[in-house]
């Protein structure tokens, strides 16, 4: 590995402020009728503990035919068009959901072709990382501090973290392909994982799809997160180290 370190101080202020958003809350509509009447569990997707999991679901469930939904595996595959469609962080023993996530993953399978939903959860579900990519990129992922009853205390976007960081590699190795970042680069994120002290890890890639000739870069993050002030996620001890593909 190749390790990048960067100046820290000045970064953290700037991902806080990019990165940090308020965790969405679940609609006083659904929040007092049971999960299981507006979503179905993700298979796979629950803590260690078992009490938590995610689901996908639809924000407005009056009508929704479920048995339509069901297909012949019996798992439920939802409409990803839908501008109704969430996912939702649940506690199962309750039958409530908790919380709304900025994802949208569309059914109960992890895996739809090249479609794919990847969650890392801390040994006592302190901490939850939950992912939505495609065959060349990453759409959506988030880091979750959650609280003692399961609710999510602050969230952080991993996306602009792991595009920064990429650029700043990138650029340092090929300064030509850096400039085409924005419009030319997919970012993908993988094989995350996080324990209870909020220690982070997680790969980035950046590539140009179906470009044999282009840069091509991989790299592996580390952080450290807690809940700060204001309920927001602090960031720290930032570092990254290039990999070979």
């Amino acid at each position: 590995m190749k390790p990048f370190l960067f100046g820290f101080a000045a970064l953290a202020t700037s991902l806080l402020a990019s990165c940090t958003a308020e965790p969405q809350q679940v609609p006083a509509a659904l929040a007092g009728i049971p999960a299981s009447k507006f979503c179905k569990e993700v298979d796979n997707s629950a803590c260690e503990v078992g009490r938590l999991a995610i689901a996908v679901g639809y924000s407005q469930p009056e009508g929704v035919e479920w048995d339509k939904l069901k297909t012949e595996q019996g798992d439920y595959d939802l409409d990803a068009e839908s501008p109704l469609l969430i996912n939702v962080l649940i506690d199962r023993k309750k039958d409530r959901a908790l919380a709304l996530l900025p994802l949208k993953h569309f059914g109960t399978q992890k895996d739809y072709n090249h479609e794919h939903f990847e969650t890392a959860w801390s040994p006592k579900a302190d901490y939850l990382i939950a992912m939505k990519s495609w065959k060349w990129e990453t759409e959506a992922a988030v880091l979750c501090s959650l609280d003692a009853q399961g609710r999510v205390r602050a969230q952080l976007d991993l996306l602009p973290m792991a595009r920064e960081q990429l650029i700043k590699v990138l650029t340092h190795k090929d300064p030509d392909s850096a400039k085409r970042f924005e419009t030319k680069y997919a970012v993908q994120l993988y094989e995350p994982s996080v324990n209870e002290q909020g220690e982070v890890r997680m790969k980035a890639e950046a590539q140009i799809p179906k470009d044999m000739d282009a840069t091509e870069v991989l790299i592996q993050i580390r952080f450290k997160a807690a809940p700060g002030p204001g309920g927001k996620l602090a960031v720290s001890d930032l570092k990254v180290e290039e990999e070979e593909g």
